[in-house]
């Protein structure tokens, strides 16, 4: 298993005129469409099966920048205009990105500006009512279209709960390039989350068989066996620790 070093990159000092066009751009009134499911980033979107989840290619980044949660990046954002240098993720807490849920045009322009994104991470506890699990997997695919079509270059989150839901939430996930994986969500102390988290890695190399895994968060024991045959890249991201707002 390889690792990778990260650098912390200074943002950019932009010029004046720069600063005050970007963030006009940003604080634009956004619209408020009456369609809270955001029903309309489906249109030009081609369902992977018959759940009707939307399909992504996502994007495989030549280097790893800085990483930033989503809360991190709003205010380098809104203080410069660029996240260039960084990547955003969203393995945080749902309420400090709920908002991107709400108003994802809102946000096309931050994450444009950024090296790259990983796509949303509304939970998938395996403790939820399988109609919220299908809600937030729903989303999490949607909005990463939606961007992904727009010109953000977004890396597919793959997540997973419990066995019943892999068709559902490996459905639209890209066959065979670059995915994210992580273990914020996944106690040490609780041994059947790690069986599960382990039994759900596999399978999603199973399935969707990347070339490249952005692994995020604490080293789960047992993962290095998880597939017979090794994936050429696998960059740990020893930040997570230190992240104000991690779970």
């Amino acid at each position: 298993m390889k690792s990778k070093k990260f650098f912390f990159l200074q943002p950019p000092l932009l010029g004046l005129e720069e600063f005050v066009h970007v963030s006009h751009v940003d604080r634009e009134k956004t619209p408020k469409p009456q369609d809270p499911h955001n029903l309309r980033l489906l249109k030009g979107l081609h369902p992977a099966d018959e759940f009707g989840m939307p399909q992504i290619s996502s994007h495989t980044p030549s280097r790893i920048s800085y990483p930033l949660a989503f809360n991190e990046a709003r205010a380098i954002w809104n203080k410069y205009g660029s996240l260039q240098g960084y990547f955003v993720h969203f393995f945080i807490e749902d309420s400090h990105f709920e908002c991107v849920r709400k108003s994802p045009e809102k946000y096309l322009c931050m994450f444009l500006s950024a090296d790259f994104i990983i796509a949303t991470d509304y939970s998938t506890y395996r403790n939820y009512p399988f109609p919220i699990l299908m809600k937030n997997a729903f989303d999490n695919l949607l909005l990463a279209a939606y961007y992904e079509r727009n010109g953000v270059k977004v890396v597919a989150n793959v997540i997973w709960a419990l066995p019943l839901f892999y068709d559902f939430t490996f459905s639209g996930q890209p066959i065979g390039g670059c995915i994210c994986v992580s273990s914020n969500s996944v106690a040490m102390r609780d041994k059947k989350g790690i069986q599960l988290w382990l039994h759900g890695y596999k399978e999603a190399i199973k399935r969707l068989r990347p070339k490249v895994v952005i692994r995020f968060g604490k080293i789960i024991p047992g993962e290095g066996n998880v597939y017979a045959t090794p994936i050429p890249i696998e960059e740990n991201n020893h930040f997570v620790k230190a992240m104000r707002y991690g779970r």
